[in-house]
C-alpha cells in the first residue's frame, strides 16, 4: 500500500515539476516585462512625436500668417509715405525716406526679428541693403551671399519678389548670421516689392525663438517619458526578482521531493525523512 501511494505520489510530483518546467521554459520573465513596456511606450511616444509634428506645422502656419499681416502693413506705410512725397523734391523724398526708414528699423519681429529692405533695381545697386539689422549695414551689399549649401539665396529672394504682382507675397526659409554672430542660423522671411522705389521689403525672424515654447514642452515630454520607463522597468525587476524566487524555491522543493520518493525517504505527509 505504502508503495502504491508513493508511487502516485511520484507520478504526481513528476507531472508537477513537468508544469513548473514548461512555465520555467516558456516565460523569460525579465524579457517579457521589458517587452511589454516597449509594447505600452511605443504608442505614446508615436502619439507624442505625432503631436508634436502637427503642433510644430500648425505654429510654422501661424508663424508665416503673421508675417504676412506684418508685411502687409509695412507695405501700406511706405505707400502711405510715398503717396505724401507727391512731386517734392528729391531732397524731399530722400528725407522722407529717411525717417520712413529709422521708424521701420525700430520694429522689432517676435524677439529679435526685424525688418529689412534690399535694392531691387536692376544697375549695380542691387541687392545692397537700404534698410539692415540694426541700420549696421546699410549700403552693404549682400548679392553674393550663399547659405551652407552653396545657394545664392538673396539672389533668389530679389529675383522672385521683384517679379511679384501687386499684393503677392513671398515666403522664404534662409540660413543668415549677421555681425557678431558664431553661426547662421534658419530665418523665415515674408517678402513683398515696392516698384516705385525698387524696394524688396521683408520682415525676418529667425524660425527657433517661434519655437521655443514647443522645444521646451517637447524636451520636458521626453524627460518624464524616460524617468517614467526607467522607473517602470525598475519596479517590474523587483517585482519579477521576487516571482523569480518564488519559481526557483518551488522548483527546487520539487526536485527534492522527487529525489526523496524515488529513494524511498518520502513518508506519507511528503516530508522527506528516512523510513526505517
Amino acid at each position: 500500500m505504502l508503495n502504491g501511494l508513493c508511487g502516485d505520489l511520484q507520478k504526481e510530483l513528476f507531472r508537477e515539476r513537468g508544469r513548473v518546467m514548461k512555465i520555467i521554459d516558456k516565460i523569460s520573465i525579465k524579457w517579457k516585462l521589458m517587452f511589454f513596456v516597449i509594447l505600452a511606450v511605443v504608442p505614446i511616444i508615436l502619439l507624442g512625436l505625432f503631436s508634436y509634428n502637427t503642433a510644430r506645422k500648425e505654429i510654422i502656419k501661424q508663424i508665416e500668417g503673421n508675417l504676412e499681416k506684418q508685411i502687409v502693413i509695412i507695405s501700406e506705410e511706405v505707400k502711405n509715405v510715398y503717396s505724401c512725397i507727391g512731386n517734392k523734391s528729391r531732397k524731399d523724398e530722400q528725407i522722407y525716406q529717411k525717417i520712413l526708414l529709422d521708424s521701420l528699423s525700430k520694429l522689432v519681429i517676435g524677439k529679435t526679428g526685424y525688418v529689412f529692405i534690399l535694392d531691387g533695381s536692376r544697375g549695380e545697386n542691387r541687392g545692397k541693403y537700404i534698410l539692415s539689422a540694426g541700420r549696421t549695414r546699410d549700403g552693404e551689399s549682400v548679392w553674393n551671399a550663399k547659405d551652407s549649401s552653396g545657394k545664392l539665396f538673396i539672389q533668389d529672394m530679389i529675383n522672385t519678389t521683384s517679379g511679384l504682382k501687386p499684393g503677392e507675397i513671398y515666403t522664404v526659409y534662409y540660413p543668415w548670421q549677421n555681425k557678431g554672430e558664431k553661426s547662421a542660423r534658419m530665418k523665415i522671411a515674408a517678402c513683398s516689392y515696392f516698384p516705385e522705389w525698387n524696394w524688396v521689403i521683408g520682415c525676418s525672424a529667425y524660425h527657433e525663438e517661434f519655437l521655443d515654447g514647443l522645444n521646451q514642452i517637447k524636451l520636458i515630454a521626453i524627460t518624464v517619458a524616460f524617468v517614467a520607463i526607467i522607473l517602470t522597468l525598475l519596479f517590474g525587476l523587483l517585482i519579477v526578482h521576487n516571482i523569480t524566487g518564488i519559481i526557483r524555491s518551488l522548483q527546487n522543493e520539487t526536485k527534492r521531493l522527487i529525489e526523496a520518493a524515488m529513494s524511498g525517504k518520502l513518508d506519507i505527509r511528503g516530508e522527506p525523512e528516512k523510513i526505517n
